[in-house]
């Protein structure tokens, strides 16, 4: 099979729906879980039908050679629009700046058909793919971003720069540690998790208003977003813990109302964890320390309930660090180097690296 630098004739294109389900069956292998194929199979059709995600809010990809046979797809991957909000660099004087509401992608799927490999295509599609998000259907992009699990180098050379991929894991033990402060918080469902977001959005929209030397980026944290990964791991559990029920309880936040956290289930066979999509401290700094342990402790809780083995913070505050001590002995902080490495490329004037740029909320809650 000819490899990817010796050929000038590729096509990126949308799959047919029988090519879509060809593709989802082949990397249902690496990605399936604790689902059969059959039920992964309708599990991305459940999750391609919420509202972030329909009507053309996620699109499949597949790089064909259009000269040699454009119906054998050498590489596939999807696309996710999502919204997200840029503050560039202020000009001198300036003491706040405009903040741009902007459309942004986050690439997954990412995907090479076992006898395809080592030729060189996934990097092919990924060079044309990141050319055409720029502007897809008559939209101007802001960035796109992927989250690798090979490492920082590769789609660093495509342009997509590694950002801060840090985690903690509070494990979960039994018997489960009794709870601490449970005065101080309350579960939150599905119900409660729009006008939250919508809170948390403005809230957003003013801090990145603020004077700041870099271009700063952020995906809006709303209920669509939170909704997707809702719906994903519904439908999973509903799958794989049946005896549970739905996963009803979708995170948790203290009496005073200013502090919260949303998290979701992940049922991996590899690992099974709470994630907590994102961490909510509109609080004063007195009680914010037994705030955040009264939530983490009550995410542990959920946790040990589904069988979770850990609980998992992405790129946590110092103050959610301290308080996570406190709540659990063996909290391990992790340095990501070769899995779920957030990488990002800016479309316009400017770099995309940490020198450039800030990304803000770097938390679970943009992953895809």
């Amino acid at each position: 099979m000819p490899t990817a630098t010796t050929q000038t004739t590729y096509l990126l294109r949308h799959p047919t729906p029988t090519e879509l389900t060809h593709i989802r069956t082949q990397h249902s292998t690496c990605w399936a879980g604790a689902l059969t194929v059959s039920q992964y199979l309708t599990r991305e059709d459940h999750i391609a039908s919420t509202p972030l995600t329909r009507n053309g809010g996620m699109t499949q990809w597949v790089l064909v050679d259009a000269a040699a046979d454009p119906a054998h797809v050498l590489a596939s991957c999807e696309a996710i629009r999502k919204k997200a909000l840029v503050a560039h660099t202020p000009v001198d004087g300036e003491k706040r700046v405009p903040v741009e509401e902007v459309v942004a992608y986050g690439i997954g799927s990412v995907f090479t058909p076992p006898e395809c490999r080592g030729n060189g295509y996934a990097k092919v599609m990924l060079t044309m793919l990141g050319e055409r998000l720029k502007r897809h259907n008559g939209q101007r992009a802001g960035f796109s971003v992927l989250y690798s699990d090979i490492g920082k180098q590769f789609y660093a050379k495509l342009g997509w720069l590694p950002h801060k991929s840090s985690h903690i894991e509070l494990p979960v033990r039994t018997p489960a540690p009794p709870r601490i402060h449970p005065s101080r918080v309350q579960p939150l469902y599905h119900a409660d998790i729009a006008p939250l977001c919508a809170l948390d959005t403005a809230a957003l929209r003013t801090a990145l208003s603020t004077r700041h030397p870099k271009t700063r980026i952020a995906f809006v944290p709303d209920h669509g977003t939170m909704d997707w990964h809702h719906n994903r791991e519904e439908f999973i559990g509903a799958c794989v813990r049946p005896d549970l029920g739905a996963p009803a309880i979708k995170g948790c936040i203290t009496a005073s109302g200013t502090r919260w956290m949303v998290w979701g289930r992940d049922f991996s066979v590899a690992g099974p964890r709470l994630y907590v999509l994102r961490v909510v401290d509109f609080g004063p700094e007195e009680g914010r320390r037994e705030d955040l342990m009264a939530l983490l402790s009550a995410a542990v809780e959920e946790a040990g309930r589904w069988g979770l083995g850990k609980v998992v913070v992405w790129n946590p505050a110092e103050s959610v660090v301290g308080a996570a001590g406190a709540v659990v002995d063996g909290v391990v902080g992790v340095e990501r180097e070769s899995d779920s490495i957030a990488s990002l490329m800016m479309y316009g004037k400017g770099g995309s690296g940490e020198a450039e740029v800030e990304w803000v909320l770097n938390e679970k809650y943009a992953w895809c």
